[in-house]
């Protein structure tokens, strides 16, 4: 009588099992994986939006001379950052102090203001009224989006927002 041998592998049921298994979890995964990149495209292009924002102020407190900030395309290509050294209002390269890139949102909405604005050397605007910012996606309804209030006063404030 033969010794019984042990098998070492799994058997053709043991690894369909197991490729089934496999594909269902993935498919459950995969669709919350692209929620999180939205969203993480959607803080990210707020964060650098605020951040422009705050360094906008914070060069022409520094300096004590007029910053503008403006999005010439719409500020869903991106905000530039600049000091018109030659007073002539238009950005030249020389003159750009920073620029974002293009936001990857599908809805970016101005509700109120316009994105060309200064701040002053004592750190506040030019603005006759508040400017806000509201990015949200317009694929996801009930999703956080984030509202950026600019007062005239330069203080920047933001906060979540329920898109609708």
């Amino acid at each position: 009588m033969a010794p019984a041998r042990m098998s070492a592998g799994f058997t053709l049921v043991e690894l369909m099992i197991t490729l089934s298994i496999l594909a269902i979890v993935t498919s459950l995964a995969v669709p919350s994986f692209n929620d999180m990149i939205r969203r993480n495209k959607r803080v990210a292009c707020g964060n650098e939006l605020v951040g422009a924002l705050q360094f906008g102020r914070t060069e022409a407190v520094r300096v004590g001379r007029p910053v503008t900030v403006t999005a010439p395309n719409g500020i869903e290509q991106g905000v530039v950052v600049y000091r018109d050294d030659n007073g002539d209002g238009n950005v030249d390269n020389d003159e750009i102090l920073q620029q974002t890139a293009a936001c990857d949102v599908a809805s970016l909405e101005v509700t109120t203001g316009d994105i060309e604005f200064s701040y002053l050397a004592d750190g506040q605007t030019n603005m006759a009224d508040n400017f806000v910012l509201e990015i949200c996606d317009a694929t996801a309804v009930g999703e956080q989006g984030r509202n950026i209030r600019i007062l005239t006063s330069g203080v920047l404030r933001t906060a979540r927002l329920e898109c609708d």
